[in-house]
């Protein structure tokens, strides 16, 4: 064990006092569970990263720009020092529209100032690491693949399942692995890091103008009241993934109660702990990169159709100009009016951190759990994790084989077939580096 790594622990209330805009399209109006920005602070010697978990969907790029330079102006560490993820959740306030007065009001006085003291409190609570270990469970029922075949051949998600043809298939099985390790401190309670990739449970679902945590709130609870310990959650790679609500495995429904999911998954984390087994801790390492990707530009040419679409009000005239463009959905036309403004590459920043035998690898995008998987299981560390929706948001990233069933995800990456898996290796090189070093 590094005898100099040191672990401090910070979480702040972000939740909102009025009435704010959830999940781009609902107005959150009453608070049902609290929602936190998590920090953890992690210090070996002269090096110092702040690792954040907060219960909101994305921080898209222009807002992370904002938040990061904002954090670490008030709390002193550097910008590459940081790694801001999210956990994905739809029942909080959507920070990227920012030209609503109601979103900047929260942003301004209640989120960043948040999001600060979780990285402060973080700070002044390092304390030095005494051991660690760490455990997985598998999950039962909990996730299913939302991109299914029905059985007259047509591919859907589970966002457009509005058809009486029966299913036929999943695309995959989906991952139904959690990890969950235990870092031990001296003179202040333990830290229970959990690693899962499940989507939100309730973003369009049975709680409407609720602001909640979703089903994070209620598994922090339940593995905090249980040991004692400190908890947070690292949203992996759900790019695919539905909770199911412990619903049967071919049943087609939104899925259900968000805190009977948090609740099952923390019972998980609990059986992950008590079969975990001791693992080493050494030197605090982390490597920032940049991955070069090409940009999908094959309906870029209609770019102007796209934005005429947008802006009709008419729902019959926006259908027929959309069928007569070949545009398939308004995922799509949002997607080339996006990357109509892009070049032909575009830079995604990736992170890999280690500490002794624990690894992450961190990419601003919603990987699809087949990607995440492969990541974690070609790792020479002992236990590693994918972190999602970090440093950013660039899009859907589906696996090259997602590509030809098409669906809304594959309409919304921006990248072309392959990047995914680009993404996985690049991280993979990093972490060979970080354990050869």
């Amino acid at each position: 064990m590094n005898s100099s790594l040191m672990l401090g622990f910070g979480r702040c209330d972000i939740t909102p006092d009025g009435p704010v805009s959830m999940n781009s399209t609902i107005t959150g109006t009453e608070v049902i569970d609290r929602l936190y920005a998590t920090c953890l602070a992690w210090k070996d010697g002269d090096r110092t990263v702040l690792q954040y978990s907060i219960d909101l969907r994305n921080i898209y790029d222009q807002e992370y720009e904002m938040v990061s330079a904002r954090i670490s102006e008030e709390v002193g560490i550097p910008r590459e020092d940081l790694l801001i993820s999210v956990t994905h959740n739809h029942s909080a306030p959507d920070i990227m529209w920012q030209s609503r007065p109601e979103i900047k009001d929260w942003t301004d006085r209640i989120g960043l100032p948040a999001m600060c003291r979780a990285g402060k409190e973080a700070l002044s609570d390092l304390t030095y690491v005494t051991g660690a270990v760490s455990g997985k469970s598998i999950t039962h029922k909990l996730n299913f693949v939302r991109r299914f075949q029905r059985e007259d051949g047509t591919w859907s998600g589970i966002a457009s399942a509005k058809s009486d043809s029966p299913l036929a298939r999943h695309e995959t099985f989906a991952d139904p692995e959690l990890r969950a390790v235990r870092i031990f401190r001296e003179g202040k309670k333990d830290v229970v890091l959990i690693n899962y990739q499940t989507h939100a449970a309730n973003g369009l679902g049975n709680f409407p103008n609720k602001v909640h945590a979703d089903f994070v709130g209620p598994l922090r609870r339940a593995v905090e009241g249980a040991e004692d310990v400190l908890a947070i959650y690292i949203q992996g790679a759900c790019g695919n993934v539905n909770c199911s609500a412990l619903l049967p495995e071919d049943k087609i429904d939104w899925p259900g109660h968000c805190f009977n999911i948090g609740a099952a998954m923390g019972k998980n984390v609990l059986e992950a702990l008590k079969n975990a087994k001791p693992l080493k801790l050494g030197r605090l390492k982390m490597i920032n990169c940049r991955l070069t990707c090409q940009v999908n530009h094959e309906k870029s040419h209609l770019a102007d159709i796209a934005r005429t679409i947008r802006d009709e009000q008419d729902p019959d005239r926006k259908q027929q100009m959309m069928e007569q463009a070949g545009i398939t959905s308004r995922y799509e036309v949002t997607a080339i009016i996006k990357r109509s403004a892009f070049g032909e590459t575009r830079e995604m920043p990736l992170s890999a951190l280690c500490c002794g035998e624990l690894a992450m690898g961190f990419a601003p995008v919603e990987l699809f759990d087949t990607c995440g998987k492969a990541f974690r299981d070609a790792s020479a560390y002992q236990t590693t994790f994918f972190c999602g929706y970090t440093n950013g948001s660039h899009s859907y990233m589906p696996s090259a084989l997602a590509f030809p069933h098409k669906g809304y995800e594959v309409l919304e990456c921006h990248y072309i077939p392959g990047t995914g898996e680009r993404i996985v290796l690049e991280l993979l090189k990093q972490l060979s580096a970080m354990k050869q070093d």
